[in-house]
């Protein structure tokens, strides 16, 4: 019960930074186009560089990311074929998207800070681009899969900016390179930049939602794969790796099983509304 209470305590703060985020984006009419763009091209990459260029890299460390890519395929497209059994419309691209592809940047990483400190960012940082893998290949492929090709989707990922970061900052961790220590204090503000906007963002997107249709078949949809099947997957992972495989530390488990449990990825909502017309149903999961 102490443990509980003490998470709780750790996570109000991340409620109210949302809550701020609503009332911005209502009252004050802040844009959230501008927030995410600040996000995505400046902060972001910031953030990447150092926790990729803090976290001591190894081989088992390295697949993390392709690992949490390769389990995000495989539910988002197992999930595509099953949902087109009871969604025969476009609900189920969207609710195939949303299966493999959770919250792990705005949500994820704070929630890591908050619970398990700033020596476990690295590793979230490295399944936050497993996440970006899946969202812009085989996730935008499965939300769009009529108005745009696997190729183009490629090329997304090739040109973001987080991509260069993280290629940078895997090189410079090689190469035993620290961090400056006149840009340490930047890197310290910009995750604390990244962390306060990012929760933000997540208020100001459900400001903007002027209906919120309450489908239980769609919220079912949505429930099972992010909050049972994830987690599934991952404990039964952590359990073979503590027992018999022995390749990861504790702490990369505790990351692991945080982000498992994450809500839906903040881009759900964006792509329902250009693909799906389902942002009303997916903003309830945002």
């Amino acid at each position: 019960m102490e443990i509980f209470f003490s998470l709780i305590v750790k996570l109000a703060p991340l409620y109210l930074l949302v809550w701020l985020g609503y009332i911005s984006g209502k009252k004050l009419r802040v844009n959230k186009e501008s927030v995410a763009d600040l996000l995505l091209f400046v902060i972001a990459p910031i953030v990447v560089l150092n926790g990729v260029m803090t976290t001591n890299l190894s081989w088992t460390i390295i697949a993390i990311p392709f690992g949490y890519f390769l389990v995000s395929s495989i539910i988002g497209v197992g999930s595509y074929f099953i949902l087109g059994k009871f969604w025969p419309g476009s609900e189920k691209n969207i609710l195939a998207f949303s299966a493999g592809a959770g919250n792990v940047g705005y949500f994820g990483l704070p929630l890591v800070l908050a619970v398990l400190g700033e020596s476990a960012l690295g590793i979230a940082i490295l399944i936050v681009f497993g996440s970006i893998l899946y969202e812009n290949t085989i996730g935008f492929f499965l939300v769009s899969r009529s108005n745009a090709s696997i190729k183009e989707s490629l090329i997304k990922v090739l040109l973001m900016p987080r991509l260069h970061a993280f290629v940078v900052g895997v090189i410079l961790s090689l190469l035993s390179i620290q961090v400056p220590e006149m840009l340490k204090d930047l890197f310290a503000n910009a995750r604390g930049a990244y962390s306060v906007l990012g929760m933000m963002l997540v208020g100001i997107g459900i400001s903007g939602i002027s209906k919120a249709s309450v489908d239980l078949k769609f919220m079912l949809s949505a429930f099972i794969p992010r909050f049972i099947i994830w987690p599934t997957i991952i404990i039964s992972f952590i359990i073979l790796d503590s027992t018999f495989f022995k390749l990861y530390s504790t702490e990369v488990h505790a990351v692991l099983l945080l982000l498992s449990s994450v809500p839906m990825a903040s881009n759900t909502v964006a792509y329902s509304s250009l693909y799906g017309g389902h942002s009303d149903k997916t903003a309830l999961w945002f």
